[in-house]
């Protein structure tokens, strides 16, 4: 190899990992980024959780980049361990004001400081898997948002157990559901273990209906909207580096804003070419932050974020129709 070759070959890997760079930082968590730099706004768990073995904490933090952040947690104490863990990550103050008035016609609510939170859930996942019980799906972003918790391996285990053994307070069809590595019969069978299992007819505790958002869909479904997150971060990612152009900043959270904030605002403006396009179509006028997102979102975002959104909505109008080549070449996947 000649040594404008070698040179060559050296400035093609420098901007590779150039690249690779800026994709790893574009790519990493919001929900680690908001437990980072989100302020604290505030950490509730039910009054009595000691008593009745179940703790339903609620905590609350600033997103950076736009409203508040929300993730919840419930624990049994008794048995299970960490039983679910759920959120949001863009909600406004009076969002926040209607799940806490939910949750209060449940239960009390009392103030815990955060750093008892972290140990409680610190706990709960120990528990969980000593005992051989599932851990909640996707249960670590929200775990994020806590901040740095205690190392699960370690965790105090004091405020767990009941009596010096476990006792399972359900339906026993819920119990099956949750365990790993065991069959219901060799659970039940263990020495350590009661139950108590409701009476036929009898309604449980809805503790998971706080997951529900105002039109009564549960915030599961949030999941098939991450999914189609990444999916156009990815084609993001691989239509700019086919046209050499640079990501946009915040890619991620604008293209949640996008996609999850105005989907039918984004449709009725036309981003995609018109089906009887002529040789010279009518030009596309730019779109503002304010058609895409309507006035009361773009009241709350900040102006770099409003940059971002207006940039990926472009970018996803003029990647309606492209097609990634079979064999790209320096184009992440």
């Amino acid at each position: 190899m000649s040594d404008a070759a070698r040179r060559k070959e050296r400035q093609r890997l420098k901007r590779e990992k150039k690249k690779g760079q800026h994709r790893r930082a574009m790519a990493a968590s919001p929900y680690k980024r908001i437990g980072q730099a989100g302020k604290l706004e505030a950490c509730y768990i039910n009054a009595g959780w000691q008593e009745n073995g179940l703790a339903s904490i609620h905590l609350v933090r600033e997103n950076p980049q736009r409203g508040f952040a929300l993730a919840c947690f419930l624990i049994d104490l008794w048995c299970a361990g960490f039983k679910d863990a759920w959120g949001q990550l863009n909600l406004l103050h009076d969002d926040i004001d209607r799940h806490v008035d939910r949750a209060e016609e449940r239960f009390e609510l009392v103030r815990i400081e955060p750093d008892a939170a972290r140990h409680l859930v610190a706990g709960a996942i120990r528990f969980a898997r000593q005992n051989g019980f599932r851990l909640p799906a996707h249960y670590e972003r929200w775990v994020n948002l806590l901040g740095e918790i205690p190392d699960p391996a370690t965790a105090d285990l004091r405020s767990f157990g009941k009596d010096g053994g476990l006792l399972w307070v359900g339906s026993l069809e819920d119990l099956g559901k949750r365990l790993i590595g065991c069959s219901l019969d060799d659970f039940l069978d263990r020495p350590d273990v009661d139950f108590v299992a409701p009476e036929e007819g009898f309604d449980e505790p809805d503790w998971e209906d706080e997951s529900e958002d105002d039109s009564g869909e549960e915030i599961e479904l949030d999941e098939a909207l991450d999914q189609s997150i990444e999916d156009t971060c990815k084609r993001l990612t691989r239509f700019c580096a086919s046209r050499g152009e640079p990501l946009p900043p915040l890619m991620r959270d604008a293209v949640q804003l996008v996609l999850a904030g105005c989907y039918v605002q984004v449709a009725d403006l036309d981003l995609k070419p018109a089906d009887d396009a002529t040789d010279s179509p009518p030009p596309i006028k730019p779109l503002t932050a304010r058609e895409i997102l309507g006035p009361k979102l773009e009241s709350a975002c900040t102006e770099p974020m409003k940059e971002a959104v207006v940039r990926v909505a472009h970018l996803m109008r003029d990647m309606v129709d492209w097609v990634p080549s079979e064999n790209p070449q320096n184009v992440p996947t």
